[in-house]
């Protein structure tokens, strides 16, 4: 690998003892919670200096050391109500990104004039007029039978999903 090629993260998420792979926004979100409580804690056990600041020495060496309670997110809802944030569906995310690679993968298999269609009508919000003269029909009701097949066959592939 050269110098100016970069590996991209790979996230993961540990659900049920298996590794799932996640976006980064994802991952960030649903660890965000743990790791400001670490940071907490980690505030909470350094002691403080007379003069009210926060002392910097490695705490195995220092002789005002604080001794805190292990980091436990029961620990912390029993204790001040913490509650890890709960707008992040995990399950509902797994499933999404499965659909869309599922989507993007039945998508390669549309002939190329068909994936142009469905590219230019959902994803450019172009009307049926306007694509059949991007692509040289002469009706835009060529258009139409040729989005409508493809949905088809679209629906078919992803039934599973739906």
């Amino acid at each position: 690998m050269s110098n100016n090629e970069t590996t991209a993260k790979e996230y993961y998420i540990e659900v049920k003892g298996e590794k799932i792979p996640v976006t980064e926004e994802v991952y960030r979100a649903y660890y965000r919670p743990v790791w400001a409580e670490h940071k907490r804690e980690e505030r909470r056990r350094k002691c403080r200096l007379p003069n009210g600041t926060r002392c910097n020495k490695k705490c195995s060496e220092c002789t005002m050391m604080k001794n805190g309670s292990d980091l436990s997110l029961d620990s912390l809802d029993e204790d001040i109500g913490f509650e890890p944030q709960s707008d992040y569906d995990v399950a509902g995310i797994f499933e999404k990104q499965e659909l869309l690679q599922r989507l993007h993968t039945v998508l390669d298999e549309l002939e190329d004039i068909d994936r142009e269609i469905v590219k230019l009508r959902y994803y450019e919000s172009k009307s049926e007029r306007e694509i059949a003269s991007i692509v040289g029909f002469k009706s835009h009701k060529s258009v139409s039978k040729r989005l409508n097949k493809a949905l088809a066959f679209l629906r078919d592939k992803l039934k599973d999903f739906i």
